[in-house]
């Protein structure tokens, strides 16, 4: 994993690991960008991204889930039964296993943390897969949330590629142990901080040429 065809002679699979119960922050541009991304545009790189995210209820679909499906976009929902329920990392570690992606993407402290621990136990099995993570800066509204933040201290550090959307959450991330040689800054056309990676990604100026994604996919 990932296959071993040479990048772009086929469509690039990407898997993003993203949580949310509604359409909001980065899910709606994100939802765009899948849908403009597989369509393909002459000399772009055909992308095809699915979504893994968690939900509660064994039967729950919340609008976020709703829409990715109404946009025919394929999405994953791992059923957790609580907080910190660590069957999740082994249900995806099953998906990343069958699926094989080209790469993942994660989005938030605990889809850093799936995706952490599901490729070391994949590791350990002789498989794994280039990982992206994005980082869209934090909020400090509650102690719950700042203990939450601390999470990425531990996780990030082990991604191939941190991207980050100005330079105070390029030094947020040095703080916390990223090295900086790891962190691309990805910042939107009006030069000002990107809070949300989808926003900017959707954005014709931001549609990833076939150069990006290689050095993605390759994290050379």
């Amino acid at each position: 994993m990932p296959a071993s065809a040479a990048p772009f002679e086929r469509p690039l699979r990407i898997i993003s690991v993203i949580e949310g119960r509604s359409v909001t922050g980065p899910i709606k541009p994100l939802l765009a960008f899948a849908a403009r991304a597989r369509a393909g545009v002459p000399g772009r790189a055909v992308v095809l991204l699915s979504l893994v995210t968690t939900a509660r209820a064994a039967t729950a679909e919340n609008s976020f889930i709703a829409a990715a499906r109404s946009a025919a976009v394929p999405i994953v929902a791992l059923r957790e039964r609580r907080a910190f329920d660590r069957s999740v990392v082994d249900a995806l570690a099953r998906v990343l296993e069958q699926e094989r992606p080209d790469m993942v993407e994660s989005h938030g402290f605990k889809s850093h943390v799936m995706v952490w621990l599901a490729r070391r136990r994949l590791r350990a099995m002789g498989a794994s897969f280039p990982w992206v993570a994005f980082h869209h800066g934090y909020t400090t509204e509650s102690l719950r949330v700042r203990f939450y933040n601390q999470f990425d201290r531990r996780t990030l550090r082990h991604a191939d590629r941190v991207i980050t959307f100005c330079q105070k959450f390029a030094r947020d991330l040095s703080s916390r142990g990223v090295r900086p040689e790891r962190v691309s800054l990805l910042q939107s056309r009006w030069r000002r901080c990107a809070r949300s990676w989808a926003s900017s990604r959707a954005s014709s100026s931001c549609w990833p040429s076939a150069a990006c994604l290689r050095k993605k996919v390759m994290l050379s």
